[in-house]
Order: C-alpha cells, then sequence, then structure tokens
C-alpha cells in the first residue's frame, strides 16, 4: 500500500502540471486572455478534485468537494455550450449528495441555485431602481432647505438598505431549508447567524454571504458531520450561482509560482 505521503505528493505535482499548463493562456497580469481555451483545465481540475475526495480523510474530503465545484462552475462558464462540461457539473452534485447520505438523492442542486439566482436578480434590479429614484440635492438652496433634503436622502438610503438586508435574509433562509430538506431533520436545534455586512444591516446587493452556525451545547458527533455536509451542499449552492472567483477556495497550485516575475492567477472572468 502507498503510503499517505506519496500519494499527496502525486497529486500535488499533478495538480502543479495543470496549473502550468494554465499558465499558457495567462498574461503578463495572471488574467486569462482566452477563457475559452482554459476551461478545459478547469473541468480536468475539477474531475481531478472529485477524485482526490475519496482518498482524503474527513475535512480535507469536503474542502476538495468545493473546489471541484467551483472548477466545474469555472469551465461551464467559459464554454456555455459545452454539454461535457454540464453534465460533469450534474453528476458533481448528484454524487456529492450520495457522499454526504442525504436524504433527498434527486435533489436537483443546479435548479435551486438558479432559484437563488433569479431572486439575487430581482434584488439587484428593484435596488437600482430605487436608487434611480432618489434626488439628487441642487446646489441652489437655502441651507434648511438643504437639510431638510439630505434628511429624506439619508431616509430612503436607509428604507433601501433594510430592504436589502431582508431581501438576504430570506436567499439565505431559503438556501438553508432546502439544505435541511435534503439532509433530512436536524439531529439538533441551531441557528444560522449572519455575521459582516449582514449583521451591521450594511450588506449590498453583490456582497459576499458570512455567516456562523450556532449548535445546542454539547452536541453530538453527528450533529457535527451533519451541518458539516450541511454546509458543503450549502456552499455547492451558492458557487452553482457562478458568481464565486476560483481564487476564494485557495487552490494552492494556483500560488506555485516559479519564476520571479510570474504573477498568481487572477480570476478576472467570474462576475462577482
Amino acid at each position: 500500500m502507498r503510503s499517505s505521503h506519496v500519494v499527496d505528493s502525486s497529486w500535488e505535482q499533478e495538480l502543479n502540471k495543470m496549473a502550468e499548463q494554465l499558465k499558457q493562456f495567462l498574461d503578463k497580469n495572471g488574467k486569462e486572455k482566452d477563457p475559452d481555451k482554459s476551461a478545459s483545465i478547469f473541468h480536468q481540475m475539477g474531475l481531478f478534485y472529485k477524485e482526490q475526495s475519496k482518498q482524503d480523510d474527513s475535512i480535507t474530503k469536503k474542502l476538495s468537494l468545493i473546489r471541484s465545484a467551483a472548477l466545474f462552475n469555472a469551465a461551464v462558464t467559459r464554454q456555455l455550450g459545452n454539454e461535457q462540461f454540464k453534465q460533469s457539473l450534474k453528476d458533481f452534485c448528484s454524487d456529492l449528495l450520495k457522499t454526504a447520505g442525504a436524504k433527498i438523492l434527486d435533489a436537483d442542486l443546479m435548479k435551486i441555485a438558479q432559484e437563488v439566482k433569479e431572486m439575487a436578480e430581482n434584488m439587484r434590479k428593484e435596488t437600482n431602481e430605487s436608487l434611480q429614484q432618489i434626488k439628487t440635492i441642487p446646489y441652489d438652496v437655502t441651507k434648511d432647505e438643504q437639510k431638510e433634503l439630505e434628511a429624506e436622502k439619508i431616509a430612503s438610503i436607509k428604507t433601501i438598505q433594510a430592504q436589502i438586508t431582508q431581501n438576504y435574509k430570506n436567499m439565505m433562509k431559503f438556501v438553508s431549508n432546502e439544505c435541511e430538506k435534503i439532509m433530512g431533520n436536524s439531529p439538533c436545534r441551531y441557528s444560522i447567524t449572519g455575521m459582516g455586512s449582514l449583521a451591521r444591516c450594511e450588506i449590498t446587493p453583490y456582497s459576499d454571504y458570512e455567516h456562523i452556525i450556532l449548535l445546542e451545547e454539547e452536541a453530538q458527533e453527528r450533529c457535527l458531520e451533519y451541518f458539516r455536509w450541511f454546509s458543503v451542499i450549502f456552499q455547492t449552492i451558492i458557487i452553482n450561482l457562478q458568481e464565486t472567483i476560483i481564487p476564494s477556495v485557495a487552490i494552492p497550485s494556483f500560488k506555485h509560482v516559479t519564476k520571479p516575475d510570474e504573477k498568481e492567477f487572477f480570476d478576472a472572468f467570474t462576475k462577482r
């Protein structure tokens, strides 16, 4: 039997080799010159991480699967007409549910993501329309008039901000509910709590979603494992919106720089 060290080294060498292949399609700033050509490499790496996850321990397995999801989506968005890439993503989502021991094995993670994407797009459209309705304060007004107009403008912005916050909560609650349906009822009580800009009610229509999952005290290992897989499925749905840049999943081989003047890969293609 090969040692885990040798296997890990072999995986790393193969991933670095693929990353080196990608470099021929990057400009001096690490951006893709032709995303259509780099798509096949992302697809190949997605397959690689999916296969690697079968060899990994519990936590590393889940990280490999999240990376695989991001890479498959990267390939799909760069070659929208490539049916092989779409099938690989579909197969990945199906296999993920089996690996996670989900209750609903035929759940469609891509369809759920599309529903969330439509919610996000509607929120962005509504926000833009609301911002367009805010009047510019003219220069030729008295101080008292300016003060009154500024107060009205502040109130309008607060109303818009509150609506964005509520829309974000609704979207993430929808995803969380779908994850619980897929995994089955939680084995313990829990709460999903927004962090960062969401907690401060300062979130924008394009912000990322920072959150924590709070579990009741004395949660057993089965409860922890349930929410680890819950989180992987949650992340996969969000990644399937196709707005997750590849560097955000921290793929080590993309940081593999062999020359002093080389730049790390920079994902300028994916919509943020």
